[in-house]
């Protein structure tokens, strides 16, 4: 049996996404198998910038769903937030992110990068036909081929960090009122404990900074304690 590659297991990470609730700047909604929409929201203190310049790759790596395709997720009203599209096609043997919410007011700066061609050649060689379809130039995707700590988090910070101004300190940091609330009815409380584990599972592959450590040990605590009062019928549901 061969072992999942780098791109297999961070696909794993990706498509837990769309379970997650909790994450102050981020919610997310599947797309199609390997590609999940990130929505990036602002907050009090932290706003999408009404113009701003959006790096991008110019080469022919072309999104599955371009821009002009229909959205198979739920829509979202884009309410002080940009959508991106967060991909894992293994044509391209890398993530990849493409911006998904159309802003006039927005730039794109288009670079050629050369380390990029890799696995972008023959019929992979299609290049985009909007701005939109433009990969962004990411720090983590740029690292992908020499550095393997690379994980979801990482591209998630990068893109809130890209967006939103001033950029966030704790891109990942956890907004406790928006998880499910512990309950004493048994199906509620199990939806308590199902999005505590869920936060758990993306925050526990992330970057270990102190700000993320400091809510991985917070929800390992909520987690024991939610799975101790989970009635013990329910324990394995």
């Amino acid at each position: 049996m061969t072992a999942p590659s780098r791109l297999d297991r961070f696909g794993v990470d990706m498509r837990r996404l769309p379970g997650v609730v909790g994450l102050a700047h981020f919610t997310f909604a599947l797309q199609r198998q390997e590609e999940v929409l990130v929505r990036v929201r602002g907050d009090g203190r932290h706003r999408v910038a009404a113009a701003q310049t959006l790096h991008a790759v110019e080469d022919g790596h072309a999104p599955s769903s371009p821009a002009s395709s229909p959205v198979v997720a739920a829509p979202w009203d884009g309410s002080d937030g940009m959508e991106f599209l967060v991909a894992v096609y293994k044509k391209y043997d890398r993530p990849m992110a493409w911006c998904r919410t159309r802003v006039a007011a927005h730039e794109f700066a288009l670079s050629a990068v050369p380390a990029w061609s890799r696995g972008n050649t023959g019929a992979h060689a299609k290049r985009p036909v909007s701005n939109w379809d433009y990969p962004l130039r990411l720090p983590a995707v740029e690292r992908w081929p020499s550095d393997s700590s690379v994980n979801v988090g990482d591209v998630l910070c990068d893109l809130a960090t890209a967006v939103l101004s001033p950029p966030p300190a704790n891109p990942l940091r956890v907004d406790y009122a928006a998880l499910p609330p512990a309950s004493s009815d048994p199906k509620a409380h199990l939806a308590h404990l199902m999005a505590v584990a869920a936060l758990l599972a993306v925050l526990s592959s992330a970057t270990p900074t102190d700000d993320v450590m400091a809510d991985v040990g917070r929800l390992h605590e909520m987690y024991a304690l939610a799975l101790e009062r989970l009635p013990e019928g329910m324990r394995g549901a």
